[in-house]
């Protein structure tokens, strides 16, 4: 029966957006292109909400930002470029560019260049191609390089999403996801449901003053769980964050997470309740790994070096039950082997 409500809400709320009193200033702009001032109304509210978020991440599990934006529209009313700048400290962190198709207002392409301060690597560009209804409303988004489909179900009266449902390329349903959100617009709980939108996972969100990240709590329905507090210097640049989780077996433990002044990963340390630990030690244009038995002696250390597109192992060493070096293994950026020495 919930189930059945649910996908009634659904239906009304999408039968609803279609009767929104957005009519007349269509009619009034049906001369134009596009109409700024519906793109303004209907579109940018939901393309801010979604795309401000923080997305892949692992410096920040947030669903919001504490942003600002700025757009840039062409005389016949095109949004042609948005911009996106973190507030404390203020720098850019995402650039939107939009493209049209000839003849076909809504549909457009959009490529997304990300300024990434948090770790070594640069990201390439994002490509995505944007669906809207004759009010500008964004209906779907298609990714250029992953075949998940995000379909956008139910809208509040802020224009902010609150369902979402992802599909394959055959329109097959993958999953939903749900969003509460507080006064300041951040999402402060996210529900994921599989394809017959059964709940199967929850995250809950804080906030600081500052509107940045304050806290994080995951649990799924078999009972994992990821809890994280992160902590800040007065200019608020992240410090570190501190995580505790459980996802059964082996895989429990506990994870620091500490940033230079720039937000640049500098260490990660992992201790699982075995006693084995890992710690990752980022510098310049590598990463060194180090892998810990649980008797605290050491016995793996992987060395990666950022490439021309990725990052990839450089060195392995192994270590004996005494801690003791016994080989070296030397690649290529290939991944190909090049070279072994035995101590």
């Amino acid at each position: 029966m919930k189930k059945f409500l649910l996908r009634c809400g659904i239906v009304i709320t999408v039968l609803c957006s279609c009767s929104d009193d957005n009519s007349d200033l269509t009619q009034t702009n049906e001369d134009l292109l596009v109409s700024e001032k519906l793109i303004k109304l209907n579109f940018l509210p939901t393309f801010e909400n979604y795309f401000g978020r923080d997305i892949g991440t692992r410096t920040y599990r947030s669903a919001s930002l504490s942003v600002k934006w700025t757009h840039q529209f062409d005389e016949q009313g095109r949004l042609l470029k948005s911009q996106m700048y973190e507030l404390v400290p203020d720098r850019i962190l995402k650039e939107f560019s939009f493209t049209y198709y000839p003849e076909n207002t809504l549909k457009m392409n959009l490529k997304i260049d990300r300024f990434n301060y948090y770790s070594l690597r640069d990201y390439d560009p994002v490509i995505y191609e944007l669906y809207l209804d004759k009010n500008y409303t964004i209906q779907k988004i298609v990714p250029n390089e992953d075949p998940r489909i995000t379909h956008f179900k139910e809208l509040d009266e802020n224009k902010r999403i609150t369902l979402v449902e992802t599909t394959d390329k055959h329109s097959n349903t993958l999953y939903f996801a749900g969003y509460h959100y507080d006064e300041k617009g951040n999402i402060i709980e996210y529900m994921a449901y599989d394809s017959d939108l059964i709940l199967k996972s929850r995250v809950t969100y804080t906030y600081t003053d500052a509107g940045d990240l304050k806290s994080y709590y995951f649990q799924n329905t078999q009972g994992d769980y990821s809890k994280v507090d992160y902590f800040y210097r007065d200019n608020h640049t992240l410090k570190e964050f501190e995580e505790i989780f459980d996802y059964g077996q082996d895989n429990v433990g506990s994870k620091i997470f500490t940033y230079t002044e720039t937000e640049v990963y500098a260490k990660q340390t992992t201790s699982f309740s075995s006693g084995s630990k890992t710690i990752a030690t980022y510098v310049e244009d590598k990463i060194i790994e180090e892998y810990f038995r649980p008797d605290g002696i050491l016995k793996e250390v992987y060395k990666y070096r950022f490439g021309t597109r990725d990052y990839f192992v450089e060195e392995y060493e192994f270590y004996n039950e005494y801690g003791e070096l016994e080989y070296t293994i030397y690649y290529d950026e290939n991944g190909n082997e090049i070279n072994t020495i035995y101590n």
